[in-house]
């Protein structure tokens, strides 16, 4: 049992009680009153068998089990419970290790995937999950569309009111238009500030963690908004008497924040049923080191003589007594006592609820006047070592508990859910045995058993089966009924049918079929196809996303809502405003997007419609649908200037008329062409073929002059050399006489030419 600090009370001089003994008296049985709420909430969550269920999906995702988480094998050391059983019997007998411990990690695989695609509904990368706008008022809507009729009239004069901006009569809906107008300014001017505020604590990233939380556990917690002081600093030139130096200036600002909360750190009342707001209070655990501790001390709104009583005193395990076993071991080994003791964080215990009055006065909280007469408040105590070191009104009038709960599938009467691990762990249980069952069935099959009888001896005195062994036998001995071989028949294709049909189970318990983790399988490839089996795929994920809007999205925006109203110096973002998730449309709505931006394209170019498109907008939102930055394609300003500038000095555009002449003139260009090409090549072709028939007649001719002289050598009875020499020798004899002829005639010539010249008369030329 969690016990409170005890606190020793002096007595006075006559053996009485001091004033300030007794007002630590008051605080410490209001501290035991709050206290008694800490341990019920603790023991319910133990008692509700929760926690013993995220250990087991904590296994099942990080893939361990009995026979293979390192805790199990301590546990068989040491003669301990095993770590999936807090209540078995300690053995001393060792586990069979014999057969197969692998494990197959689809229930990673299956989170995992089930984890991002909620993701990707819930916070787009180019917009928000949520959005801001001004409650709808029917009777200016009703003056927006039927009272541009009505006009309004000067009570003295009687006649119509004129238009402030415009030469006609003031009308109703001129009225309506302009508050509705301002309303809508005064929407986005708030969106904008939670947006921002937002932004500065990561609360996308916070989202995600606790969707992986949803996801892994089946229960996701997202607090705020906490009031935390923003602290910045910036560095400043300014100007003394030695000159101008930098100066550093801290500034600090009180905003809104966002943070995850652990399930483990998480202890709502037990009487909250499935809804931790219908409870009376929550405990929340954060650890923190001694620096902090200390630095906490500093805070403003922080009781530091208490502080310093808890460094003095060294942290206090208070989730030692009461707290369960699976809580104790979830983060090291089972039973592993010592590096709890060796754990130096202090625990502080954070309590949302309601608080009587007399208590917070105890505390030094100040009450408002005008709230005095209330017996109970909405308060933050905060304890370390069960001492109060911090206590303050809720800071939102409301009264709401700054917690948002979403599971992933409800439980009846918790308010803690199962997810995809807990959906799953019967089919990844049946995977497990059929594998390991496979993987054991092939190492009795890989090899075959034998049966010998011991009248049968091995040569080299060795039992094992070798190649090329030799064995004896006795005498007599008949080897064929002493040596028998048997094989173990392999169950693959039985085992694999079981594996298979399993995560057949998986796919449909978790409601996450193999397309939605991109796996097409026997799908369709046509677009509208796949599209239906897409959204067809995505239907529970969407409920889980409108789930998440409900549950998380929408009363944590409108708690930031409630503290920027309440809070924030700025009215002119103040008025009356509604909440908007449109997380679980975003999926959706992206779809339809990416389906009709083609369409859209193509009609730019259309004739008609294309004036009416701005081009440079609706290309970026083409590739905003298309998930590219366009900043990161498209060229600047001054670039697409230019090139416009370009192509307006080009020379303009040819007509069709011309675009066709200059078409066909090329076209007769070709032909000329082309027919040339074609005379050329022919041209070439018959001269080839000329060439061809002339070295034929003279190869023809060669072999008929051979023939010939075959013949002819045969009817003088010589030989072919023979031949070829009388040739030789008519051939030398031909030439000489046409040599010696050839110089005949030219001496011929010669003397003629003497005799013609002495007769040519006197004065004429010879």
């Amino acid at each position: 049992m969690i016990q409170a600090p005890d606190f020793p009370i002096p007595e006075d001089g006559e053996g009485g009680v001091t004033p300030e003994d007794a007002q630590r008296e008051k605080i410490r049985a209001f501290a035991q009153s709050l206290l008694k709420t800490r341990l019920e909430a603790i023991q319910a969550r133990g008692n509700s068998g929760v926690e013993r269920r995220w250990m087991e999906d904590l296994d099942a995702y990080h893939g361990r089990d009995a026979f293979n988480r390192p805790a199990g094998i301590i546990d068989t050391a040491q003669g301990l419970p095993s770590a999936t059983n807090a209540n078995s019997t300690p053995t001393t007998k060792p586990q069979q290790t014999a057969r197969s411990t692998v494990l197959v990690q689809l229930t990673r695989q299956k989170t995992n995937t089930a984890a991002a695609r909620v993701m990707e509904m819930l916070y787009p990368s180019d917009d928000k999950n949520w959005s801001i706008g001004p409650t709808p008022v029917p009777t200016l809507t009703k003056a927006l569309q039927n009272g541009q009729n009505v006009r309004f009239r000067d009570q003295q004069t009687g006649g119509p009111l004129q238009h402030p901006d415009e030469q006609r009569e003031l009308t109703v809906a001129d009225v309506a238009a302009d508050e509705m107008r301002e309303a809508v300014e005064k929407a986005t001017r708030m969106e904008k500030e939670i947006h921002d505020a937002l932004e500065e604590c990561q609360y996308v990233a916070v989202g995600r963690q606790v969707i992986m939380d949803a996801a892994q556990l089946g229960t996701g917690i997202l607090k705020g908004p906490v009031v935390v002081n923003k602290t910045s600093r910036k560095w400043e030139r300014k100007a003394d008497a030695t000159g101008v130096v930098q100066v550093m200036t801290v500034k600090s600002d009180t905003r809104p924040a966002t943070y995850r909360v652990d399930p483990w750190d998480f202890y709502p009342d037990p009487s909250c049923g499935e809804d931790i707001q219908d409870g009376s209070y929550v405990w929340e655990r954060e650890w923190s080191g001694g620096r902090r501790l200390r630095e906490l001390g500093r805070t403003e709104g922080y009781d530091r003589d208490a502080i310093m009583e808890c460094l003095r005193e060294g942290p206090m395990r208070i989730t030692n007594a009461g707290q369960s076993y699976y809580e104790l071991s979830r983060h090291g080994d089972a039973y592993n006592q010592q590096s709890v003791h060796e754990d130096r964080r202090y625990e502080l215990w954070t309590y949302t609820g309601e608080v009587d009055r007399e208590g917070l006065e105890l505390l030094g909280v100040q009450i408002p006047e005008e709230q005095r007469e209330l017996s109970s408040f909405s308060a933050i105590i905060v304890y370390c070592n069960d001492r109060a070191i911090k206590a303050l009104l809720n800071p939102l009038d409301t009264g709401d508990l700054p917690y948002d709960v979403f599971t992933w599938e409800k439980v009846a009467l918790s308010p803690f859910g199962v997810g995809i691990p807990y959906l799953m762990r019967y089919a990844q249980r049946t995977i497990n045995a059929a594998w390991r069952a496979l993987l054991d069935n092939m190492g009795v099959s890989a090899g075959p058993q034998i049966v010998a009888s011991r009248s049968i001896i091995p040569a080299d005195g060795r039992y094992e089966i070798t190649g090329r062994k030799l064995w004896f036998a006795e005498a007599g001995q008949d080897a064929d009924k002493a040596f028998k071989v048997f094989a173990i028949p392999s169950m693959q294709a039985e085992l694999q049918a079981i594996i298979k049909l399993a995560i057949d189970f998986a796919d449909a318990e978790t409601a996450l079929p193999q397309l939605a983790q991109g796996e097409q399988g026997n799908a369709p490839e046509t677009v509208g196809g796949m599209t239906l089996l897409m959204n067809a795929a995505n239907t529970v994920l969407k409920r889980l996303a409108r789930q998440f809007d409900d549950a998380v999205t929408k009363p944590h925006i409108r708690r930031y809502y409630d503290w920027m109203m309440q809070y924030h110096p700025d009215d002119s973002i103040k008025g009356d405003m509604q909440i908007a998730a449109r997380g679980s449309t975003a999926l959706v709505q992206r779809d339809i997007r990416n389906q009709s931006m083609d369409t859209v394209i193509a009609a730019s170019t259309h004739p008609v419609f294309g004036q009416f498109l701005d081009h440079k907008k609706l290309f970026r939102s083409y590739l905003e649908a298309k998930s590219i930055t366009p900043d990161s394609v498209l060229l600047d300003d001054a670039t697409i200037t230019a090139n416009q500038q370009k192509a307006a000095e080009a020379p303009p555009p040819k007509s069709p008329q011309e675009k066709v002449a200059e078409i066909r003139a090329q076209a007769e260009v070709k032909k000329v062409e082309v027919d040339t090409q074609s005379e050329v090549t022919n041209e070439r072709l018959r001269q080839e073929n000329a060439q061809r028939d002339r070295d034929h007649d003279i190869a023809l001719a060669n072999l008929k002059m051979q023939s010939d002289a075959l013949k002819y050598a045969e009817a003088r009875q010589i030989t072919l050399t023979e031949l070829k020499a009388e040739l030789a020798m008519f051939v030398m004899d031909k030439q000489s006489a046409r040599e010696s002829g050839a110089q005949q005639r030219e001496h011929d010539m010669q003397r003629e030419g003497i005799r013609a010249a002495s007769k040519t008369p006197a004065g004429l030329p010879a």
